[in-house]
């Protein structure tokens, strides 16, 4: 960044700058070696003191030690550090660098977006803005708690008014770029939609929640959520939010004996699987083999022996659909009979395009009966006599083993 030498229009700013950095290089000061250092007097130091106290940009640090001539012990004064924040932003070529620092310039947090200079100048100064409110929400902070956001640019800038001359890595932009003024608007925006949006706010302290779990070492899963933060969890496509489930494989004695949580290991994986949210199906890997050697009848006989009405494989796929909020209904017809697996809630429109987007775009009705209703009448005629198949519209939200017929026309 280049700017240009000038004397500074308001003389008045530009020494409480000179005052402000001063103090950045020195944890503790008075107000007379402050003047002595700067070249001002004693009363133009004070009344930028008092300015930049009642602005709460510094604070008093109570009173120094008397000089060796003796007299009044001269207060001290400090930056205040945590009174606000800066945000940092430099826009190089394929990467946007954002530092957010405190008042005396510690970095508290930096962040490497990747980035490729677009050939949209307003698109450009939308991703730098991005960033910012990234960087703002990554670190918690709220609009008012930023008194700056410095950008830099590669090529000739003024850096009073913000204006660059001759952009380096990006001619197509074009001569005498507003850039101070578009960003300012731009980052604008989005710091008034962070402020007065509720909603925002809320997912801005969720996912600040997310992001201490994950610098913890924890799975994003383990993150207890409302039914509205797991739909945002669900926006970010996290690997570690992905459901998970843990096989523990027994040994037959083990698994045959009903309690699985009297094998030590057993109940090391269910410890695992409670701390970070996921879920555990003991099987037995021997049984299985077994079984899968078995005709349909021999199946039923070995499973009624253990107790069991399920092989490990089914129990296996029901607990899967139910960790990841899927369900299946069923269509049948006179040469098949189809199960279709859906999101839990889906309605009845959105069901048919499962099968079709014409039966989705033309639906008209649904006639549903359960299956275990269906099975228990042996037919669909008989269903309908004792009036046990209903007639659902569009608001109809699917269950689990709903057997359906769709009405549409197209």
């Amino acid at each position: 960044m280049i700017g240009k030498s000038r004397k500074p229009k308001n003389i008045k700013f530009h020494n409480q700058r000179l005052v402000l950095s001063l103090m950045r290089q020195n944890a503790v000061i008075s107000a007379s070696e402050i003047a002595q250092r700067i070249n001002l007097s004693i009363t133009t130091v004070v009344k930028i003191l008092v300015v930049l106290q009642e602005n709460g940009l510094i604070k008093s640090m109570g009173k120094g030690s008397s000089t060796d001539e003796g007299g009044k012990k001269p207060e001290l004064f400090a930056i205040n550090e945590s009174y606000k924040h800066v945000i940092a932003i430099y826009a190089g070529p394929d990467f946007i660098q954002a530092a957010v620092t405190d008042l005396n310039c510690r970095v508290i947090s930096h962040h490497n977006y990747p980035y490729k200079v677009p050939e949209s100048l307003e698109q450009s100064m939308q991703d730098i803005a991005d960033c910012a409110r990234a960087a703002m929400e990554e670190n918690g902070l709220q609009p008012d708690d930023i008194c700056a956001i410095p950008v830099g640019f590669d090529g000739i800038v003024d850096t009073e008014s913000g204006i660059i001359y001759y952009p380096i890595h990006n001619s197509g932009w074009g001569r005498n770029i507003p850039a101070q003024e578009m960003l300012e608007r731009r980052i604008d925006r989005s710091t008034k939609a962070l402020k007065g949006d509720k909603s925002l706010q809320a997912e801005v302290d969720f996912f600040h929640r997310v992001l201490q779990t994950l610098e913890a070492g924890k799975p994003a899963r383990s993150v207890e959520c409302t039914p509205e933060e797991a739909a945002m969890l669900a926006t970010v496509s996290l690997l570690t939010a992905t459901p998970v489930i843990y096989a523990a494989n027994l040994s037959e004695a083990d698994f045959a004996g009903g309690s699985p949580e009297r094998n030590p290991h057993f109940a090391k994986v269910e410890a695992l699987a409670a701390a970070e949210g996921a879920e555990v199906l003991p099987i037995c890997a021997q049984m299985e083999a077994d079984i899968a050697e078995l005709e349909e009848e021999e199946k039923k006989l070995f499973l009624a022996e253990l107790g069991l009405e399920q092989s490990g494989l089914d129990r296996l796929i029901q607990k899967s659909y139910h960790l990841l909020g899927l369900i299946s209904y069923l269509t049948a017809g006179p040469t098949e009979v189809r199960a279709w697996t859906i999101a839990r809630g889906t309605r009845a429109p959105q069901a048919a395009g499962k099968i079709h987007t014409d039966f989705e775009r033309g639906f008209i009705r649904a006639e549903v009966v359960a299956y275990d209703d269906l099975i228990a009448c042996g037919s669909m005629t008989a269903a309908k006599e004792k009036g046990l198949v209903r007639s659902e519209g569009k608001e109809y939200v699917m269950a689990d083993g709903d057997v359906v017929l769709f009405r549409f026309n197209v």
